[in-house]
C-alpha cells in the first residue's frame, strides 16, 4: 500500500492489530448534584471549560493553542422577574508564557448574563451582555467603554433589575463598588424569556456566588436578591442535556473544500436549538480566538500558518473530549476518506451517528470556491484538493452509520459527480496518490516518508527505543515541559544533559522554510522568557526564578497529563519521521528497499497515523 505524506502535526498513536477496533472512550462520569441549586452548567458551557468539582466556578484548558481561546459556561437557572444578583470572583490568572509577548490580553474576564439560546461567546451577538476586564461593555459584538478594568482577586457583582419599568437594567459593582447601568435591555424584546448568569474566561480560574457562600465576599446593594435565595419557582431551567448517549447525535459533514459544509452546520444548530449542537471544527475554532469580537485575521501579528496549526491541535484534543460528554455534535470537516469516516465514528459508538454529504454541482462549487477565497481568504492548494478527489468516498449505512443524508444532489446524481472526481484526481496525480488506484513504485518522497513508517511500526512493536526513559534521555527538555515537571521535583544540577538535536518545546517546532525561520523563532524563544544566546545554565537560573516569583504553579488534573503524555509520545513519533533523532542511523532506513513492503499495513491505521487529509511536502530522496 501506497502512503501519501501529510502535514507535520501527525497524530501518532500505538498501532492495534488488523480487524480489531478500539473500544469507545469511557463516558465521563458525572457526581450527583442537586439539580435544585444555582450552579454552573457542565451541559451549557464549551469543551475546554472545566467545571470545578463543587459546580461553582471553574477554569479553561490553557495548553498549547487553548491559551488563544476563549471558553465560556452559564448558570444552570436564569430569571426573568424581581432584583436578582451573583457575584464572580477571578480566582487565578493562569500562566501562559507559551504565548508569545504580542498576544492582545492574555487573561480576560467576561461577566453578565444571556439568553439559554445564545451562544457561549458572551456579549458577541443579540440578547448577550458581557462587562469585561478591559473595562469594556459588549453586546452583539459592539464593545464600549465602561467601567474600571478588573483582574486576578477582583469580585464583580452582576445586577439584573427587572422592577424598573418597561426596561431591564443590568449593572455591575467591583469590589462593592457601583459601575453605574451596562444595558437597558426592552422587555417586550426579552419576549419573557429568563436571562442566565454567564461567564467568558480566556487563561482565567473563575468562582461564583450564587449565594451558597454564607456571607458575600463584597457588600450588595440593598434590595437585591442572590439567584439562589428566589424561590425554586421564581427561576428557570436552562436546557438539560441528553440522559444517554442514544440520545445524542453526531453528524458528520462530508464534502470537499467550500462545498457548503460550515454553512450547513451553521444554518441547521441554529434552526434546533434546543440540541444545542456543538460545532467541530477548524472555523469554530476560530471563532473562539476572536479578539474585541473580531476574527483573528484581522488581529494576528504573527504567522497565520502558525495559528492554524494550533487551532488543528485543539481540534483533535476537543474530539477526544467530546466522545467522553454526553452532547450533539456537527463534525464539520471534509471527512471524504473511507477510512477516515470509519476511523472518527467508532469513539462515537452509542451515539445517532449519521453522515450529511454536501455535493453540490461541480460548477456551483467553483462558485463557492472563489467567494470563499474571496471572503475568508482561504485558499486550499490544487494538489490537495485533487488527492481528495481522487480518494472521494460516498458514505453508506451500516456498522458506523445509522443513516446517511444528501442534502443537495440525490445520492445517484452525487455517486456520477464523485466517479468522475476520482478520475480527475487520479489522472492529474497520478496512482501513487489515490490508496484504490492500482499500485506502483512509489515516488521518492512517498518512499522515503513510507519506509520511515514502517520502521517505526516496527519500532513500537520490538525494544524500548520508544519506551518513556529512552525519550526523556532523548528529549529531557520536552519531557520535562510534559511530563517531568508535574512529577516529583528535580535537582536541576541532576537534568539529564540537554542534548542538540532534541525536539524543540512545541511553542518554536514548526518548520518554517522562509527568511522569515529566525525571526519567529526568536519571537517564541521570547515568549517562553529565553534566548538563543543563553546557555542551559543561565536558562536553568531563571527558571527557577520565574518558578519563585509566580509561585506554585497549578497541577493539571489526571485527564490534563494524559493527554500532555500522549502529546510528548506523539511528538517524539514526529521527530522520528521528520529523520531528527540524531542518534539513529536512518540510512539503515531510508536506503532498505525491503521496508517498501507495507502490505501489513492496514487502511484504517494509515489513516490513525496519518490524520490530516491535505498533503505537503516531505524530503526528496537522492
Amino acid at each position: 500500500m501506497v502512503l501519501a505524506f501529510f502535514k507535520p502535526q501527525i497524530r501518532v498513536p500505538v498501532p492495534v492489530p488488523r480487524g480489531r477496533s478500539p473500544q469507545p472512550p469511557a463516558e465521563e462520569e458525572e457526581e450527583d448534584f442537586d439539580d435544585s441549586l444555582v450552579a454552573v452548567d457542565t451541559y451549557n458551557c464549551d469543551l475546554h471549560f472545566k467545571v470545578a468539582r463543587d459546580r461553582y466556578g471553574g477554569h479553561p484548558l490553557t495548553i498549547e493553542g487553548f491559551a488563544y481561546l476563549w471558553s465560556g459556561a452559564r448558570a444552570t437557572y436564569g430569571v426573568r422577574q424581581g432584583r436578582v444578583c451573583l457575584s464572580p470572583q477571578v480566582m487565578e490568572e493562569i500562566s501562559v508564557q507559551h504565548l508569545p509577548s504580542s498576544e492582545p490580553d492574555p487573561h480576560v474576564v467576561r461577566v453578565g448574563w444571556s439568553l439559554d439560546s445564545c451562544s457561549t461567546q458572551l456579549g458577541e451577538e443579540p440578547f448577550s451582555y458581557g462587562y469585561g476586564g478591559t473595562g469594556r461593555k459588549s453586546t452583539d459584538a459592539k464593545f464600549q467603554s465602561y467601567g474600571e478594568t478588573f483582574g486576578e482577586s477582583d469580585v464583580i457583582a452582576c445586577l439584573a433589575d427587572f422592577e424598573a419599568g418597561e426596561e431591564v437594567e443590568l449593572s455591575f459593582l467591583k469590589n462593592g463598588r457601583w459601575q453605574g447601568v451596562a444595558f437597558r435591555v426592552r422587555k417586550d424584546a426579552l419576549a419573557g424569556r429568563p436571562l442566565f448568569p454567564h461567564v467568558l474566561v480566556k487563561n482565567c480560574a473563575v468562582e461564583f456566588n450564587f449565594g451558597q457562600r454564607p456571607e458575600p465576599l463584597r457588600p450588595l446593594p440593598p434590595g437585591f436578591t442572590l439567584i439562589q435565595h428566589l424561590p425554586l419557582g421564581q427561576r428557570l431551567r436552562g436546557t438539560r442535556g441528553p440522559s444517554s448517549k442514544a440520545e445524542c447525535e453526531m453528524l458528520m459533514m462530508v464534502g470537499l473544500p467550500a462545498a457548503g459544509k460550515t454553512t450547513w452546520a451553521v444554518k441547521h444548530a441554529a434552526a434546533n436549538p434546543g440540541k444545542k449542537y456543538n460545532i467541530l471544527g477548524t472555523n469554530a475554532i476560530m471563532d473562539k480566538m476572536r479578539v474585541m469580537g473580531l476574527r483573528r485575521q484581522r488581529n494576528y501579528a504573527g504567522r497565520w500558518d502558525v495559528l492554524i496549526q494550533q487551532a488543528t491541535q485543539c481540534l483533535n484534543r476537543l474530539i477526544q473530549i467530546a466522545a467522553r460528554k454526553r452532547r450533539n455534535y456537527i463534525l464539520d470537516q471534509t471527512n471524504v476518506y473511507g477510512s477516515a469516516q470509519r476511523r472518527k465514528m467508532r469513539p462515537f459508538q452509542g451515539f445517532q451517528r449519521k453522515a450529511i454529504v454536501i455535493c453540490p454541482t461541480d460548477q456551483e462549487l467553483r462558485e463557492r470556491t472563489v467567494r470563499r477565497t474571496d471572503e475568508e481568504g482561504k485558499d486550499v492548494p490544487d494538489h490537495a484538493v485533487l488527492e481528495m478527489k481522487a480518494n472521494f468516498t460516498l458514505p453508506e449505512a451500516g456498522e458506523f452509520l445509522e443513516a446517511v443524508q444528501f442534502v443537495e444532489l440525490p445520492r445517484a446524481e452525487a455517486a456520477a459527480l464523485v466517479r468522475r472526481y476520482n478520475r480527475e484526481g487520479r489522472s492529474r496525480t497520478g496512482p501513487d496518490w489515490s490508496r484504490g488506484a492500482p499500485r506502483g513504485r512509489p515516488p521518492a518522497r512517498t518512499r522515503l516518508r513510507n519506509r520511515r513508517f514502517a520502521a517505526l511500526r516496527e519500532l513500537l512493536r520490538e525494544g524500548d527505543y520508544f519506551s518513556e526513559e529512552r525519550m526523556r534521555l532523548r528529549a529531557p527538555r520536552l519531557f520535562q515541559h510534559y511530563i517531568g515537571r508535574f512529577r516529583e521535583p528535580q535537582n536541576p544540577r541532576n537534568r539529564p544533559q540537554i542534548l542538540g538535536n532534541e525536539p524543540r518545546i512545541p511553542w518554536n517546532e514548526p518548520k518554517i522554510q522562509s527568511g522569515e525561520a529566525q525571526k519567529l523563532r526568536e519571537l517564541l524563544l521570547s515568549s517562553l522568557g529565553e534566548s538563543p544566546a543563553e546557555d542551559e545554565e543561565e536558562e536553568e537560573e531563571e527558571e527557577e526564578e520565574d518558578e519563585d516569583e509566580e509561585g506554585e504553579e497549578r497541577i493539571p488534573d489526571a485527564a490534563e497529563q494524559e493527554l500532555l503524555r500522549l502529546e510528548f509520545t506523539t511528538r517524539m513519533y514526529q521527530s522520528f519521521l521528520e529523520g531528527q533523532d540524531g542518534d539513529f542511523d536512518y540510512s539503515q532506513v531510508d536506503e532498505n528497499p525491503d521496508l517498501d513492503n507495507l502490505d501489513i499495513v492496514s487502511r484504517d491505521l494509515e489513516d490513525r497515523y496519518f490524520d490530516e487529509e491535505e498533503p505537503s511536502e516531505a524530503p526528496q530522496l537522492d
